[in-house]
């Protein structure tokens, strides 16, 4: 996604974490995929969240941006990655490409 169409997203995704009591402590919104840090209570699972995120921000956009309608029978495929992290700073490195990793998933969504 790019233009006001990311721009709007990083908002919903920012609004709907807030309303979970999620904390977003890094995005990355990339034409083809979206890259989150996220702090979440242990318990939660990360199936739901990303089903809820997802859900969500499908829903706001593609009322929004009628094209995203007509292009796509769905905003987001099912998968994703999911990773747990207590090296944060390290994850933030190769979540930026400061190590010059090139396997870094094409989509990650959580």
């Amino acid at each position: 996604m790019t233009g006001s169409t990311a721009k709007d997203l990083r908002e919903l995704l920012k609004l709907k974490a807030k309303q979970l009591d999620i904390e977003i402590e890094d995005m990355k919104v990339m034409p083809d995929y979206v890259h989150l840090f996220v702090k979440v209570n242990p318990a939660a699972a990360p199936h739901w969240i990303v089903q809820q995120l997802k859900a969500y921000t499908s829903h706001q956009l593609r009322e929004k941006y009628s094209e995203l309608k007509s292009r796509i029978p769905t905003l987001w495929t099912r998968s994703y990655y999911c990773e747990r992290s207590y090296l944060r700073g390290h994850n933030q490195e190769v979540h930026r490409g400061e190590e010059g990793n090139t396997d870094i998933p094409k989509e990650i969504t959580l």
